[in-house]
C-alpha cells in the first residue's frame, strides 16, 4: 500500500506538472515533468513513510494526526494571507472569501489523507472499504478539478500562499484517488532477468527525466524558465524544486536558473548607502518666475483616457486642457505602487536609490514603525510591511521650493491607506497640508478633493508664488456607482471607465480655475498619475507587476513657453521633480535621477529608464521583487525572486503581459539593467528598522 502512494503521487504530480506545461512547449512539459515526478516521489514517500508510522497507532490517534495537519494548513494560510486582519477592512468580502478557501482545502486534505490511512484494524483504509471506495474514485477527482477551477480563476496573480496550497490539495487528492484505482489482473508470471532488466529501464528512464529540468534550466534559459513560471503547476515545481536546493538558504538556488553563484555561502548584509552629497549652487537672489500646481491621480491608466485615444469620451476635461500644453505618450512610473512612486517623485530619484524604513500595516488599515509595532493596541493584527522613505536625508520637493521662497501648500486623498500621510512624513515641506481623511466621509471622494482645493487657493497667502500638489484618489479599486457619470457595463474596464470619467469631471473644476489664475499671472500646471492598473479575469489591481498597463502613465505639462504638442520621447514621473525646479528657477539640492521635460520633448536623449516594484509579508520576507527597464518601446522585466527575465513592448495592454524576447534588441536594456543594479548593491532595497 505504501509503494502505491509514492508511485501514486509520483506519476500523478508528473502527469499533471507535464500536460500543465504542453501549451507551453514541449521543453516546458518535459522540464515541468520530470520535476513533477522527482517531488511527487518525495511527497509520496514523506506521506508513505507518515502512514507507516502511524499505521502502529490506534486507528482514531492516526487518522485525528491527518486531521490535525488539515488543521494547520488552514492556520498557516489564515496567518500567511493575513485573513483576520482584513475581516474588517474594505476588502472584507475578499477576506470572508480567503478564510472559506483556507478551512476548505485544511478540511480536503486533512480529511482525505485521514481516510486513506491505513492501520492494524483497517489495513485498506477507509478509502479501500468498497462502498467508500467507488464514492471516491468519483468524488475526489471532482474536488481536484474543482481546486484548479479556483486556482485559475480567483485572484490570478495574488496571494501566492493560496495557489499553492489549492495546487497542493489538488494533487494530493488526485494522487489519493490514483492509489485507489482498482487493481489490474496480474499477468502471467515474468522471468526474474526480465523483470530486473524492466524495473532497470524504468528506472533508468525515469532517472533520465528528473534529471532533464537540471541540464536544461539554467542560468541563461530564461525564455524556458519565464514560460515555465507563467504556467501554474510548472511554476510551482520550479520554485518547491528551487527551495529544495538552497542550500545556504538564501532565497536562491545555484541549480535550475536561480541565481546562486555561492551555493554555500550566503551573502552579507549590504552596507548603509552612503548619504547623497549636496550639490552646492547659489539660490537665485530674484523670485522664482511662475507658480506650479502638481496634479496626480491614483492609478490612472492612459489607454482608458480618451485624451490617449480611447474610444469612449471618458477624459473631456484634460482633452481640452491638454490642448494647451505638452503630452507625452511615453511616460512611466519609477514604482508600481503609491509609495513608490510618490516617494520617488517628490525626492527625484530611483526606488532603489532611497533608504526605506520598515514600515507595517495593522487591520485598521493604519501605518506605523516596525520598531514601534510594540505599542500597538494588541487587539490590532499586522497585515502587511512595507517600506517608507521616512529617514533618507534628501530634501523633498517641498522643502527645496520652500527654501526657494515659495508657499507650498497640498490637498491629499490617500484612500483607505496612510501612505500619504503626515503620520508618514507626506507633509514634510508643505506650509499648508491638507488630508481629505479629514473630510466627513461622505465627502472623502474626488469631489470633496477638489472642493478642498479650492478653498487652499483661497486662502493661500496673496502676491507670493506657490507650489501646490493635489493628489485624487481617482479610479483606485474598488469601483463605485458615481451619480451623473456614464455607467458603461458591469466588467472591470466597464467600471474603471466610470471611475476614470467621474475623477476627470472633478479635475476639470480644479482646472477651471487654475485656467482663470493663470490669465492673471505665470502658472504652470502638470497632471500625471503614480502608476496604472492591470486588469485580470475578474480582479484589477497593481503594484504586484510591471506590466507596461501598470507602469505606463499620462503626463502633460502647461506651462508659459512650453509649446502645445505630442512627445513620444521616453519620459518618466522622475522628471517632473527637475521639470518644476527649472519652472522655478531652483537649483537641485542633490542629484537627480531625471531630466527636465522640455529637455526631453526638445532633444528626445536615449533613455534607459527604471522602474520598481517590491513587497514584503509581515516577516520581512520578500513576496514580489521586481526591476524593469524601458528605452519607450521595450520593457525589460527582472524577477528577482524567481530570477528570470522576460521583454515586453510598452504597447501591450494585457495582463499578464506577452513575452517577446528574442524577437527584440534588448542588449541596451540589459546594458542599462546592469547599470541600475551596479549602482544600488546589485539591486538590493535599502530597508532598515
Amino acid at each position: 500500500m505504501h509503494t502505491r502512494h509514492t508511485l501514486a503521487a509520483a506519476v500523478i504530480w508528473g502527469l499533471c506538472a507535464a500536460l500543465d506545461g504542453l501549451p507551453a512547449g514541449g521543453r516546458v512539459a518535459l522540464c515541468a515533468g520530470g520535476l513533477g515526478v522527482l517531488l511527487g516521489g518525495l511527497t509520496g514517500a514523506a506521506w508513505a513513510g507518515t502512514g507507516a508510522l502511524l499505521a502502529r497507532l490506534p486507528t482514531r490517534l492516526a487518522r485525528l494526526a491527518w486531521l490535525i495537519a488539515g488543521a494547520l494548513l488552514t492556520l498557516w494560510l489564515v496567518d500567511a494571507l493575513g485573513v483576520l486582519a482584513r475581516l474588517d477592512g474594505p476588502h472584507r468580502r475578499l477576506a470572508r472569501l480567503a478564510l472559506g478557501g483556507a478551512v476548505g482545502c485544511g478540511v480536503a486534505l486533512g480529511g482525505v489523507l485521514a481516510a486513506a490511512q491505513p492501520t492494524s484494524g483497517d489495513p485498506e483504509g477507509l478509502l479501500g472499504r468498497r462502498r467508500v471506495r467507488y464514492v471516491a474514485l468519483v468524488l475526489l477527482p471532482l474536488a481536484a478539478a474543482a481546486t484548479a477551477w479556483i486556482d485559475r480563476t480567483r485572484f490570478v496573480g495574488l496571494y501566492p500562499e493560496a495557489h499553492t496550497a489549492l495546487r497542493l490539495t489538488g494533487l494530493m487528492l488526485l494522487s489519493a484517488w490514483a492509489a485507489r484505482l482498482p487493481r489490474l489482473p496480474r499477468p502471467r508470471p515474468t522471468p526474474r532477468p526480465a523483470r530486473i532488466a524492466l524495473g532497470g529501464l524504468a528506472a533508468s528512464l525515469t532517472g533520465l527525466l528528473v534529471a532533464t529540468p537540471f541540464a536544461l534550466l539554467h542560468r541563461d534559459a530564461d525564455e524556458t524558465l519565464q514560460r515555465m513560471l507563467d504556467r501554474p503547476l510548472p511554476g510551482a515545481a520550479l520554485e518547491a524544486a528551487r527551495r529544495l536546493t538552497d542550500v545556504d538558504r538564501d532565497g536562491a538556488s545555484s541549480l535550475l536558473g536561480g541565481g546562486d553563484r555561492a551555493p554555500f555561502s550566503a551573502p552579507t548584509r549590504t552596507e548603509p548607502s552612503a548619504q547623497p552629497a549636496p550639490i552646492v549652487a547659489p539660490q537665485p537672489s530674484g523670485p522664482p518666475p511662475m507658480s506650479v500646481v502638481l496634479i496626480t491621480i491614483d492609478t490612472l491608466r492612459p489607454d482608458r483616457m480618451s485624451l490617449y485615444g480611447h474610444d469612449r469620451p471618458t477624459t473631456p476635461s484634460l482633452d481640452a486642457f491638454a490642448a494647451r500644453g505638452l503630452r507625452f505618450d511615453r511616460a512611466i512610473s519609477p514604482g508600481g505602487w503609491t509609495s513608490l512612486a510618490i516617494s520617488s517623485l517628490m525626492r527625484g530619484v530611483a526606488p532603489r536609490r532611497l533608504r526605506w524604513t520598515k514600515v507595517v500595516e495593522t487591520s485598521d488599515y493604519a501605518l506605523t514603525r516596525w520598531r514601534d509595532r510594540a505599542t500597538l493596541d494588541p487587539s490590532l493584527r499586522l497585515r502587511m510591511m512595507f517600506g517608507l522613505p521616512l529617514d533618507d536625508p534628501r530634501p523633498t520637493l517641498a522643502e527645496q521650493l520652500a527654501r526657494r521662497g515659495m508657499h507650498t501648500l497640498a490637498v491629499v486623498d490617500d484612500g483607505y491607506g496612510q501612505f500619504l500621510s503626515p503620520k508618514m512624513g507626506a507633509d514634510r515641506g508643505f506650509a499648508d497640508f491638507r488630508a481629505v481623511d479629514d473630510l466627513p466621509k461622505a465627502r472623502r471622494t474626488d469631489a470633496g478633493t477638489t472642493d478642498l482645493a479650492l478653498t487652499a487657493l483661497d486662502t493661500r497667502p496673496a502676491g507670493q508664488r506657490f507650489f501646490m500638489w493635489v493628489h485624487y484618489f481617482g479610479p483606485h479599486d474598488p469601483t463605485r456607482r458615481r451619480a451623473g457619470v456614464p455607467w458603461y457595463g458591469r466588467d472591470l474596464a466597464d467600471g474603471y471607465d466610470h471611475e476614470v470619467q467621474y475623477a476627470d469631471q472633478q479635475v476639470g473644476r480644479l482646472l477651471d480655475r487654475l485656467t482663470r489664475l493663470g490669465a492673471d499671472e505665470p502658472l504652470a500646471v502638470i497632471v500625471s498619475s503614480d502608476h496604472g492598473e492591470a486588469f485580470y479575469t475578474r480582479r484589477r489591481m497593481h503594484g504586484t507587476t510591471l506590466d507596461p498597463a501598470v507602469i505606463r502613465i499620462p503626463l502633460l505639462v502647461v506651462a508659459p513657453g512650453v509649446a502645445p504638442g505630442i512627445s513620444d520621447a521616453p519620459a518618466t514621473l522622475l522628471d517632473v521633480h527637475p521639470t518644476i525646479l527649472a519652472l522655478t528657477d531652483t537649483p537641485p539640492a542633490t542629484a537627480l535621477d531625471g531630466l527636465d521635460l522640455r529637455k526631453v520633448a526638445a532633444e528626445r536623449p536615449a533613455r534607459a529608464l527604471t522602474s520598481d516594484t517590491w513587497r514584503y509579508n509581515r516577516h520581512g520576507e520578500a513576496i514580489y521583487d521586481h526591476v524593469g527597464v524601458t528605452d519607450g518601446r521595450h520593457v525589460l522585466r527582472l524577477d528577482r525572486v524567481r530570477n528570470v527575465r522576460a521583454v515586453w513592448s510598452l504597447d501591450d495592454r494585457d495582463s499578464p503581459a506577452r513575452d517577446v524576447r528574442g524577437t527584440v534588441p534588448d542588449a541596451h536594456l540589459e546594458a542599462g539593467l546592469k547599470r541600475y543594479l551596479d549602482a544600488t548593491a546589485d539591486g538590493r532595497v535599502d530597508l532598515r528598522d
